[in-house]
């Protein structure tokens, strides 16, 4: 045995499946909060959420998107702007994401077809009227709800 091997210990199952199914960045957020892994853990399984998830910081300016979710063929990738906001609204936010990745899995489940299909074929189908299309999208909608009622009691980033 050399002496690399002495200070590791096997992943257990557990460890394996939640490492498999959440990826976050390796640093706080230019701010100072981070990421809860255990709260967005327990937000993937509230959602209902199977494919992995991989979670990225953007570096954004006020009056761009806060947050930006990515339908890949067989994962979702979600950014969230790390230099703007404070913790409770970058939850607020990741929230929002993450509903989007329950959507587009429920579109794969009802269509058959992949997840990165979803903006495509059903997200820009149920845009609004031209001119306010993002407010006035129906999935839209239903993120924003869905999220402003779990970041109430469910934080998922937080203070360091």
């Amino acid at each position: 045995m050399n002496d690399h091997q002495s200070f590791y210990e096997p992943l257990d199952d557990n460890e394996l499946r939640d490492h498999l199914r959440l990826s976050l960045p390796p640093t706080n957020s230019r701010l100072g909060w981070q990421l809860d892994e255990q709260q967005i853990l327990g937000a993937i399984d509230i959602l209902g959420i199977e494919l992995p998830v991989r979670i990225r910081f953007m570096t954004t300016k006020h009056g761009d998107s806060l947050g930006t979710h990515y339908s890949r063929k067989d994962w979702h990738r979600v950014t969230i702007a790390q230099n703007i906001i404070k913790p409770g609204r970058a939850s607020e936010v990741l929230w929002h994401e993450l509903v989007h990745c329950m959507q587009a899995e429920r579109f794969a489940k009802r269509t058959g077809k992949s997840i990165n299909q979803f903006h495509k074929e059903e997200y820009k189908m149920l845009d609004g009227d031209w001119g306010s299309s993002y407010q006035d999208n129906l999935l839209e909608i239903e993120a924003n709800k869905i999220a402003y009622q779990k970041n109430i009691n469910y934080r998922l980033c937080k203070e360091v």
